[in-house]
């Protein structure tokens, strides 16, 4: 439970923090109807200006978005969540750091890690483009 609780606060963090740059700096723009990550992304792309069409780290941010709506919407039920499928691939490609047991989702250290660090440079970038 510590490491899905962790992974959850560090996900609000990132979207707490996405939705200031978007108070701040893209007053102007609109949201898309998704309540998801994806709907900052032309925030970014068009008001900073960093295109994440082909960036690694946003496709992995938005993996673990699929993982963070399981643990909340599906109690970390792989076999209900919505993205079962999209899953069972991200938990596949992340080289055991997730796992199922008893068709719940487990979290590794590594994998909160990975998301840490993610997390702290995608930041970065966003920081260092706003203040350029």
């Amino acid at each position: 439970m510590l490491c899905a609780n962790t992974f959850l606060m560090m996900y609000s963090h990132l979207e707490e923090f996405l939705y200031y740059v978007k108070k701040i700096y893209g007053q102007e723009q609109v949201f898309s109807n998704s309540g998801s990550l994806k709907r900052f992304k032309e925030i970014i792309r068009n008001v900073i200006g960093l295109d994440l069409s082909q960036d690694r780290g946003w496709e992995f941010i938005c993996d673990y978005e699929k993982v963070r709506d399981c643990l909340l919407h599906a109690n970390g039920r792989v076999s209900i969540s919505k993205d079962k499928r999209d899953l069972e691939i991200i938990i596949e490609k992340s080289c055991g750091q997730l796992s199922i047991k008893h068709d719940r989702i487990g979290l590794s250290g590594k994998y909160l890690n990975k998301i840490s660090n993610t997390i702290e440079s995608f930041i970065e970038r966003i920081e260092t483009a706003v203040s350029a």
